[in-house]
């Protein structure tokens, strides 16, 4: 037998081969199959009268019945499946003590999410049981979580400005009672001058760990730099809350304040805007020197520091 005869042979084999196989496969997956299949969940749009405490289950699994063509196309999907269920519709028992979550109620969306080929025979877990809290509404501070780094001599010229300064948020009362501001993202911005206004967004982890909804997103931070310099002044000292019996001398009878000052302030500064004074009362027989205290100075200056910060004193009793 010549070689061309084998060979001819073993091609045609081998296509019968081919081909019974592939008819035996295509009979075989156009049978009907039952098996489980696991599902991803995303939990949607919150209950409108009621916040789920409990911690829900990631993953289902789905008792399916389809074609292997289907099944095998599941099989080899490289990312789970995912289907939403949605509790904004959602009735739970105002009268029961404990509340279930029953996922059969969901099985005409699930199963659309699907597609029409997998008929689900069941779903579990069938029920969780979960813990649920009235809602309320509350308005919480917002708290820009920011680091700021200026460039040489700039600073913050006021605070930073926040737009809106408080936010409505929906959550349970028993976390809100304990909560009264909100933070946004950390973000970090170097070399400040000049004025700045961005979006900056709400801190969601926050949100989602404290069972926290709101509609506002973001919020808008304002931020003014301005550059300053250092200024000194020389202030007399007051004496408050003096005895009418005695009279008392402070060494040095003058102090030295000195301060950061944006340059745009600078001809809005007198000696009169600030006010240095020590407290009779805080006399003790331990201590023979008085604090000073700063009790006036403008809004605007910033980094303020006496010399000296205590001072001596002498006192002289009054003749009648």
């Amino acid at each position: 037998m010549s070689k061309a005869s084998v060979n001819k042979k073993l091609y045609v084999f081998l296509a019968c081969l081919f081909l019974s196989s592939f008819y035996w496969l295509v009979n075989v997956l156009s049978n009907q199959y039952t098996s489980d299949i696991e599902v991803a969940v995303k939990y949607n749009h919150q209950s409108p009268d009621y916040i789920i405490l409990s911690k829900l289950p990631p993953l289902l699994k789905v008792s399916v019945s389809t074609d292997g063509y289907s099944l095998l196309s599941y099989q080899f999907q490289l990312k789970k499946t995912q289907v939403e269920i949605d509790f904004s519709t959602y009735k739970f028992d105002e009268y029961q003590n404990k509340h279930e979550i029953i996922f059969n109620n969901f099985l005409p969306s699930i199963s659309k999410q699907l597609g029409k080929k997998l008929i689900i025979n069941e779903i579990l877990p069938k029920k969780v049981q979960v813990i649920l809290e009235k809602k309320v509404v509350k308005s919480l501070k917002v708290i820009p979580n920011v680091k700021l780094t200026f460039k040489n001599q700039y600073q913050l010229s006021e605070g930073i400005i926040v737009i809106p300064s408080t936010v409505e948020v929906t959550g349970p009362a028993s976390i809100l009672d304990s909560i009264k501001s909100i933070p946004t993202y950390f973000e970090e911005m170097n070399d400040m001058e000049g004025s700045l206004s961005k979006k900056i967004k709400l801190d969601g982890n926050f949100l989602t760990t404290h069972h926290l909804q709101t509609k506002n997103k973001s919020v808008e931070i304002k931020i003014n730099t301005d550059k300053f310099t250092e200024y000194k002044l020389n202030l007399p000292i007051a004496v408050t809350n003096v005895s009418d019996t005695v009279s008392i001398d402070v060494i040095p009878q003058t102090i030295e304040i000195k301060f950061l000052i944006p340059l745009s302030k600078l001809a809005q500064l007198k000696p009169s805007t600030f006010e240095v004074m020590v407290n009779y009362n805080e006399l003790s027989a331990s201590y023979k020197k008085l604090k000073v205290h700063l009790v006036k100075h403008p809004d605007f200056v910033k980094n303020i520091t006496l010399k000296p910060a205590k001072v001596e004193y002498v006192l002289k009793r009054k003749e009648k």
